[in-house]
């Protein structure tokens, strides 16, 4: 118990309830005085449980609140309620009802501490504004398919909500946000879902020091405008269709010191304008950045990206990749200092005939480190033929803009010896048949 749990019971009425009645606790529920404490000792209550009082709800031992399967285990409709320190399982499978280990439909309240098993949603928050989740395990139906579950936290109609340190996997979305402005999402941690945290309608929002991994997409942020993503971590997020993080549809997002590392794609952009990307790492993903041409006058600068298969596909329109001076860090190997200003003296481009074919015909990816590739890319910089959209960063950096090995963030993949010169030179010819079989000539993204 908190030293504010404490204090609260010292200063207000305690009813308590022992033994496993869920009867005395439903009465109590309903009766004690609001601003009254609720202690419930161990054991386990079946639910439904409503709560319609202003009351601090603590469980001592760590009691359980059990569902039985059928709907929510615990309605929250009162203001200014507390609920801390439960086990909550074996909630009701309903979606069209939207069953939940913790339904709020009210302002203020506080669920902390909780461990919320076998659920379909794990917390709904449903116009609950001012609202604290905080130190909170939830784990979703992983025998379900990631559509048949719920989200882990959906936040409906809700803001200036506070979530922070919370444990979530096994879900669909890990929190999802609907028409839900100014929340803080801090501290947390999200694997085994679909999404680890989805924006819709969603704007003013932050998030902070958050880790996801092993989604389909670690984040997604779409039709939201002014949100702010700095400190966190997108790893191993893999798959035909896997993003670290993902913009559809945004105006003005920072992305700032996260670590994009190990997925199918590090960064995804369609429709995102006005946007920040500073000070990321983004490493060993399959594509480090994606850039539709609907994605437009975002500016990209101070990051490190490295060891990705594809460094970047695609360009979009009037974004900047060189910002007063400073570019992005590129492992392409050319990177000439000879005035010692930190700034490579020769443009970094991603244009590459045989990385845009390799893209869909997964049989050359094992070429691209090869000397053809890097003969066939030189061809193509010297001699352009192809029409092929790419980033063009004109002042690369010539160092890593943070020391991220000392960091721990990333550590880079260590190449073998690399293909022979038989296996080179049958690349470089297979690529020459297959260029002059023609390329294709705009993806219908820039």
């Amino acid at each position: 118990m908190t030293l504010l749990a404490a204090l609260l019971a010292l200063a207000a009425d305690t009813v308590r309830v022992t033994a496993g009645d869920a009867a005395a606790l439903r009465a109590a529920l309903d009766s004690a005085p609001g601003g009254s404490v609720v202690a419930v000792g161990p054991g386990r209550y079946d639910g439904p449980f409503i709560v319609t009082r202003s009351l601090t709800i603590l469980g001592e031992g760590r009691p359980t609140l059990g569902g039985r399967r059928q709907g929510t285990i615990v309605r929250i409709t009162a203001p200014d309620v507390t609920l801390r320190g439960f086990r909550l399982e074996e909630g009701g499978p309903d979606t069209d009802r939207d069953d939940a280990g913790v339904l709020v439909e009210a302002v203020r309240a506080r669920l902390e501490d909780l461990e919320i098993r076998d659920v379909h949603h794990g917390v709904y928050l449903k116009q609950a504004h001012h609202a604290v989740i905080r130190g909170v395990t939830i784990r979703g139906r992983a025998a379900l398919g990631p559509n048949q579950r719920g989200d882990g936290i959906h936040f409906y109609f809700s803001t200036h909500v506070f979530a922070e340190g919370n444990d979530i996997a096994d879900v669909r979305d890990g929190m999802y946000f609907s028409y839900s402005d100014t929340t803080v999402v801090r501290g947390n941690r999200v694997t085994r879902s679909r999404y680890g945290l989805h924006y819709m309608f969603s704007h003013a929002n932050r998030f902070e020091d958050n880790r996801f991994t092993a989604s389909a997409a670690g984040t997604s942020i779409m039709n939201s405008r002014d949100v702010l993503v700095r400190g966190n971590l997108f790893a191993h997020n893999r798959g035909v269709e896997s993003f670290g993080l993902l913009q559809q549809t945004t105006e003005r997002v920072t992305l700032e010191e996260n670590v994009f590392l190990d997925n199918g794609v590090g960064l995804f952009f369609d429709g995102a304008v006005d946007g920040v990307v500073r000070g990321n790492l983004v490493a060993g993903n399959f594509v480090g950045l994606e850039i539709y041409q609907s994605a437009e006058r975002n500016r990209v600068w101070d990051n490190a990206i490295v060891g990705n298969s594809y460094p970047a596909t695609g360009a979009g329109r009037g974004n900047v990749f060189c910002v007063n001076g400073r570019g992005n860090y590129w492992d392409d190997g050319r990177r000439y200092d000879l005035d010692g200003d930190g700034v490579s003296d020769v443009p970094f481009e991603t244009a590459s005939p045989l990385t845009e074919l390799s893209r869909g015909r997964p049989a050359l990816r094992l070429f691209l480190a090869s000397p053809a590739a890097a003969a066939l890319g030189w061809a193509e910089r010297t001699f352009p033929v192809f029409d092929i959209a790419s980033v063009t960063d004109s002042c690369p950096l010539a160092a890593p803009p943070r020391d991220w090995h000392a960091a721990g963030a990333w550590e880079a993949p260590r190449g073998g010896n690399g293909p022979t010169l038989v296996t080179a030179g049958a690349t470089l010819l297979l690529g020459l048949a297959l260029l002059l079989r023609g390329a294709p000539r705009g993806r219908g993204r820039a």
